[in-house]
């Protein structure tokens, strides 16, 4: 039995002055305090627009940093059909960031992924690590994460994806409530603090760190075993059943998070009320018979992306305040109709620019 989905439903429509806050649904299993912690986790959001082609930002333009595009990277012939559509394998990723390119990887090839930690980053990009950009065929997951210089670590059910192998399994918990997380770059303490409250043990001794979670009908025990041996650490159940971690390093937080007006919806109902001329394509791909996917972003006057998400055909993006009814003004929503090498396009003709 599942206790807690941490995924959320759309709204039915965005007002022009305010985003709705939308709660988490939860079972009545869970408690107030996580809730409480859901809510703190899912603020923390990456920063900064993703390099041009050569390795330089890209200068802001005059409508501002939320309209800025790159040149389309082209893509070699062998990922595309005459007709430009993705071939079975296809990836392509332009300025992802490695927690951005692990969900997308995960949403792609329907896998249950984790992410802890960031590569080096010896050239400052805007991204929080390298900025990773692919163009490849990539027939399976671990195919995809090594084209983004990443390793892809099986565990079970599970895969570890970042710049490090996962380490021989230490941490042994007592099975646990299977759960859905969808979370990009939350603290560890916090879903540490989460997954303790779903399985009824207080986890103390967390070390510090970004985590991405993209999993479905996984055990709580066993996300939060490989979260700790990811982190170095080994953890230690008491009588009580209260785990305690021992050892294990922080990895750096991602800096510069935004303060986004989204805050607390999830990206996939936030990316509905944002204006269709503010979102950017980030990556595309096609895996076997499935549709292809698109990881699309979108970002403050400022520059700072506060949204990631990723769509398939079909999936409504984007608003312009033009749908009036007797209580106000309602979002007008545009359609993804195609995701192909050239990018996102929608139903009222327009493509997506890349980012």
């Amino acid at each position: 039995m599942r206790v807690l989905s941490l995924l959320f439903t759309g709204l039915e429509a965005c007002t022009s002055s305010e985003v709705a806050p939308h709660a988490e649904q939860a079972s009545s299993a869970a408690t107030a305090s996580t809730t409480a912690a859901l809510a703190t986790a899912i603020a923390s959001f990456s920063a900064g627009a993703a390099p041009s082609s050569s390795g330089a930002a890209p200068s802001a333009s005059p409508s501002g940093p939320s309209r800025r595009q790159l040149a389309v990277p082209l893509a070699p012939a062998d990922q595309c059909d005459a007709a430009g559509a993705l071939k079975p394998g296809a990836i392509r990723l332009h300025g992802v960031d490695a927690h951005d390119a692990a969900g997308f990887f995960a949403e792609l090839y329907r896998a249950n992924v984790v992410a802890i930690g960031e590569a080096e980053d010896p050239r400052g990009d805007a991204c929080p690590g390298p900025c990773l950009s692919v163009d490849a065929t990539a027939p399976t997951l671990a195919d995809a994460a090594r084209a983004a210089g990443l390793r892809a670590s099986a565990r079970g059910p599970l895969v570890l994806v970042g710049p490090a192998e996962l380490p021989k399994a230490r941490s042994r918990l007592p099975p646990g409530a299977l759960i859905d997380f969808d979370l990009r770059r939350a603290r560890s303490t916090k879903v540490a603090e989460i997954l303790g409250d779903i399985l009824k043990r207080e986890v103390r001794g967390m070390p510090e760190g970004d985590v991405t979670l993209a999993v479905r009908g996984v055990s709580a025990s066993e996300v939060l075993a490989l979260m700790i041996d990811a982190l170095g650490g080994t953890a230690t159940v008491a009588a009580d059943g209260s785990v305690t971690v021992s050892g294990g390093a922080a990895t750096p937080l991602s800096p510069g998070a935004a303060s986004c007006p989204s805050e607390g919806v999830q990206a996939p109902v936030a990316l509905r009320c944002v204006d269709v001329a503010d979102l950017r394509v980030a990556a595309v791909g096609q895996s076997g018979s499935g549709p292809p996917i698109a990881l699309l972003t979108a970002r403050t006057k400022e520059g700072v992306r506060f949204i990631s998400a990723r769509v398939r055909p079909g999936a409504e993006v984007g608003s312009s305040f033009v749908a009036r009814r007797p209580e106000g003004e309602y979002a007008q929503h545009a359609k993804v109709v195609r995701i192909d090498c050239k990018g996102v396009e929608l139903d009222t003709g327009a493509r997506l620019g890349w980012q």
